[in-house]
């Protein structure tokens, strides 16, 4: 991936158009990636919604991506979309993704109420460059000793295989789950640039041992730290650390003065705010059984 590649990047000082384009890279393409190889979803187009369904055993589960009428319209669709689902169904939707035409008063006008969560809708930001571009994020930390970065920009890689299976091992992923997540990846890397990250150190064997991985999304126009993990073992050493640096640097390289990411729990916000990320913003998602 080269910078030619780029969207047009959104400005640090439009923190509207930042939160929409990270929630709808963090969410809208990737339950679409992940509907590729599950033959129980599908992504629809319609003439006002974008939206996944998935049909499971024990309920039927639309995500709104985005509102694809005109604003004023907004309340209007959304009913006669409601009206055509099935009794039963799950509803959810991005507000951000559909930014600027879910507006709260419409939303719960029609009978969405915001979910409600400890950390999964505050957004991070972190500053890469100050006002005369100069660099303000660390964009060198070697790794621990031991450790070996390696870039990944294609699911040809051959370390592609690796990385994927350091996210399972590190977080725990269900078979239902996994059997989706090679597909999904080499969607996002393939068709929207994604860049990874993959931590290696030497095994008993001579051969190569995943111990962590981080990977930055641009596609929209905005840089996303999309995930990072690393494994027990190699935990409070600086990989992390070490990770972000260089990923710091190609978002840099790029052009981009800011990095965005979501904190999903506890450990996971005190590991961002000590490597510079500040709470930037709110990403909300509504429900509403039908």
């Amino acid at each position: 991936m080269t910078a030619t590649t780029l969207q047009p990047i959104i400005p640090r000082t439009d923190t509207p158009a930042l939160l929409a384009a990270l929630q709808k890279s963090g969410s809208w393409d990737e339950h679409i990636s992940m509907a590729i190889s599950n033959p129980n979803a599908s992504i629809v187009t319609t003439p006002t919604f974008k939206y996944d369904i998935t049909v499971g055993a024990k309920a039927t589960r639309v995500l709104i991506f985005d509102h694809l009428g005109a604003e004023e319209d907004m309340e209007r669709d959304l009913k006669a979309f409601l009206a055509g689902l099935e009794k039963g169904t799950k509803v959810a939707l991005d507000e951000s993704a559909a930014f600027p035409h879910a507006r709260a008063e419409i939303l719960e006008r029609v009978g969405f109420t915001n979910r409600v969560f400890a950390h999964p809708n505050v957004a991070r930001q972190l500053d890469l460059v100050d006002v005369d571009g100069t660099p303000v994020a660390p964009t060198s930390i070697p790794p621990p000793e031991g450790i070996t970065i390696h870039e990944i920009t294609s699911s040809t890689d051959p370390r592609f295989d690796a990385r994927v299976a350091v996210e399972r091992d590190i977080f725990g992923y269900g078979a239902g789950y996994f059997s989706h997540l090679p597909a999904a990846l080499a969607e996002m890397m393939d068709k929207y640039g994604d860049y990874h990250l993959l931590a290696t150190t030497a095994n008993q064997d001579g051969g190569e041992e995943a111990v962590g991985y981080m990977t930055l999304r641009v596609h929209r126009g905005v840089a996303y730290l999309q995930g990072a993990g690393t494994v027990e073992t190699w935990r409070k050493r600086g990989l992390t650390k070490a990770m972000l640096a260089r990923t710091v640097a190609k978002a840099v390289e790029w052009g981009f003065e800011v990095m965005l990411t979501v904190a999903w729990d506890e450990n996971a916000v005190r590991a961002w705010t000590a490597m510079g990320f500040r709470e930037v913003g709110i990403t909300r998602v509504w429900d509403l059984d039908v």
